[in-house]
């Protein structure tokens, strides 16, 4: 808990000196499959993921929720498909996490989405 909180003083220490441009988007951590990685746990990664987007709330920061998107309120069988190692995201993970972040900016920075060829 503590640690969580020295976190959140540092990322708004650091966000509030940052300017708007470009925007800045804090992402929450993904799920954990705390068997994997015993000296870790979904809980931490969630509760430290609330951390994030009261942060997010403060300075007025896009919060992208990985552990929502990766669907870590469910069982490890559910969100482990997106996990290569239990901790790091698989190729679908990845896939899932990029789709996360275009309907991000699609919603609120339409004019950082990327371009196709055919537009100018």
């Amino acid at each position: 808990e503590e640690d969580n909180n020295n976190n959140q003083e540092k990322e708004s220490s650091l966000l509030s000196t940052t300017s708007s441009f470009p925007p800045v988007i804090l992402f929450t951590p993904p799920p954990v499959d705390g068997i994997a990685w015993s000296d870790r746990g979904n809980e931490i990664a969630k509760e430290y993921g609330n951390v994030v987007k009261e942060v997010g709330k403060e300075l007025n920061c896009s919060v992208l929720d990985v552990f929502t998107l990766l669907e870590g309120n469910e069982s490890v069988q559910t969100y482990g498909k997106y996990l290569r190692d239990g901790l790091h995201l698989s190729e679908d993970g990845n896939i899932l996490l990029y789709q996360g972040l275009m309907k991000l900016l699609q919603k609120d920075y339409t004019h950082l989405l990327p371009k196709d060829d055919d537009d100018s």
